[in-house]
C-alpha cells in the first residue's frame, strides 16, 4: 500500500514537475512574447511619436511656408504696384519730355521765323527781347495817345450832341415864337353882339390866337377904331368879351363882322 502511495506520489510529483516545467516554458514563451509585444509597442509608440513630431514639424514648416507665401504675395503685389507707379511716372516723364521737345521745336521754328522777319532790321537774336520791349513801349505810348484821342472825340461828340440838342431846342423855341408872333397878326371877327347885356362874342379863342384872360382887344371897321373889349370868358375857339363903353367912340355900335385884334402883342 505504501509502495503504491509512494509510486503515486512520485507520479504526482513527476506530473507536477512536468506541468510546472511545461508551464514555465509556456510562461517564458508568453513572457518572451510579451517582451516582444512590449518592444513592438514601444517601437510603435516611438514611431508614432516620431511621426507626430514629423507631422508637427511638417505643419510648422507648412505654416511657415504659408506665411512666406503670403509675404511673397504681398511683396509681389507691392513690387507690381511699385512697377505700375514707376511706369506711370515714366509715362508722365516721357510725356513731359515730348512736350518739352515739342516746345523746343516750336521755339526753334519761332526763332527761325523771328530771324526771318528781322532780317532787314539788323537785330541780333539775343537783343530781340529788348527790341520787343522797345516796340511794346512804343505801342503802349501810341495806344495811350489813341485812347486820349478817343476821349477827346467822345467829349467833342458829346458837345456836338449837346449843341445839336440846344440848336434843336432853340429852333423849336424860334418856331414857337414865330407862331406866337404870327398869331399877333391874326384878326378876328365879331360873331355876335348882345346890346342888352353888353357882351360881344369873337371868333378868336385860346387855341387859334394869343388871346389870354388878361388881354385887351381892339374893335375896328374899315380901318377905323371903334373901341375896346375886355375878355370875360376864354374858350378854345371863341372869346366872350364885355364892351368898354367908355372907350367906345360916340355914336358907334359894335356889329357882327367888325374886325378884332389884340391891343398889345404877345412877345416871346
Amino acid at each position: 500500500m505504501k509502495a503504491i502511495f509512494y509510486v503515486l506520489s512520485i507520479l504526482v510529483i513527476g506530473a507536477s514537475a512536468y506541468y510546472a516545467f511545461d508551464n514555465k516554458a509556456k510562461l517564458e514563451a508568453e513572457m518572451a512574447m510579451y517582451e516582444e509585444v512590449n518592444t513592438k509597442r514601444t517601437n510603435v509608440a516611438a514611431t508614432i511619436k516620431k511621426t507626430e513630431d514629423t507631422r508637427d514639424d511638417t505643419k510648422a514648416s507648412l505654416d511657415k511656408a504659408k506665411d512666406l507665401n503670403q509675404e511673397f504675395i504681398s511683396t509681389k503685389d507691392n513690387e507690381e504696384a511699385k512697377e505700375r507707379s514707376l511706369r506711370a511716372t515714366l509715362e508722365k516723364v516721357q510725356l513731359r519730355i515730348d512736350e518739352a521737345d515739342a516746345k523746343l521745336a516750336k521755339f526753334d521754328q519761332a526763332q527761325k521765323e523771328v530771324e526771318e522777319a528781322l532780317k532787314g532790321l539788323n537785330v541780333p537774336f539775343n537783343q530781340i527781347e529788348s527790341k520787343i520791349q522797345e516796340l511794346e513801349d512804343e505801342r503802349r505810348e501810341k495806344q495811350k495817345k489813341f485812347e486820349d484821342l478817343e476821349l477827346i472825340e467822345a467829349k467833342l461828340l458829346a458837345s456836338v450832341k449837346g449843341n445839336r440838342e440846344e440848336i434843336s431846342r432853340l429852333v423849336g423855341r424860334m418856331d414857337e415864337i414865330r407862331q406866337r408872333l404870327a398869331r399877333n397878326a391874326i384878326a378876328g371877327t365879331v360873331t355876335a353882339v348882345d346890346p342888352v347885356w353888353g357882351f360881344v362874342i369873337v371868333n378868336l379863342g385860346e387855341t387859334n390866337s394869343n388871346i389870354t384872360a388878361e388881354s385887351n382887344l381892339l374893335v375896328s371897321r374899315s380901318g377905323k377904331l371903334l373901341g375896346r373889349l375886355k375878355v370875360t370868358s376864354l374858350e378854345p375857339n371863341q372869346t366872350i368879351c364885355d364892351l368898354d363903353l367908355k372907350a367906345l367912340r360916340p355914336g358907334q355900335r359894335i356889329q357882327p363882322g367888325d374886325k378884332v385884334i389884340l391891343a398889345t402883342t404877345v412877345g416871346n
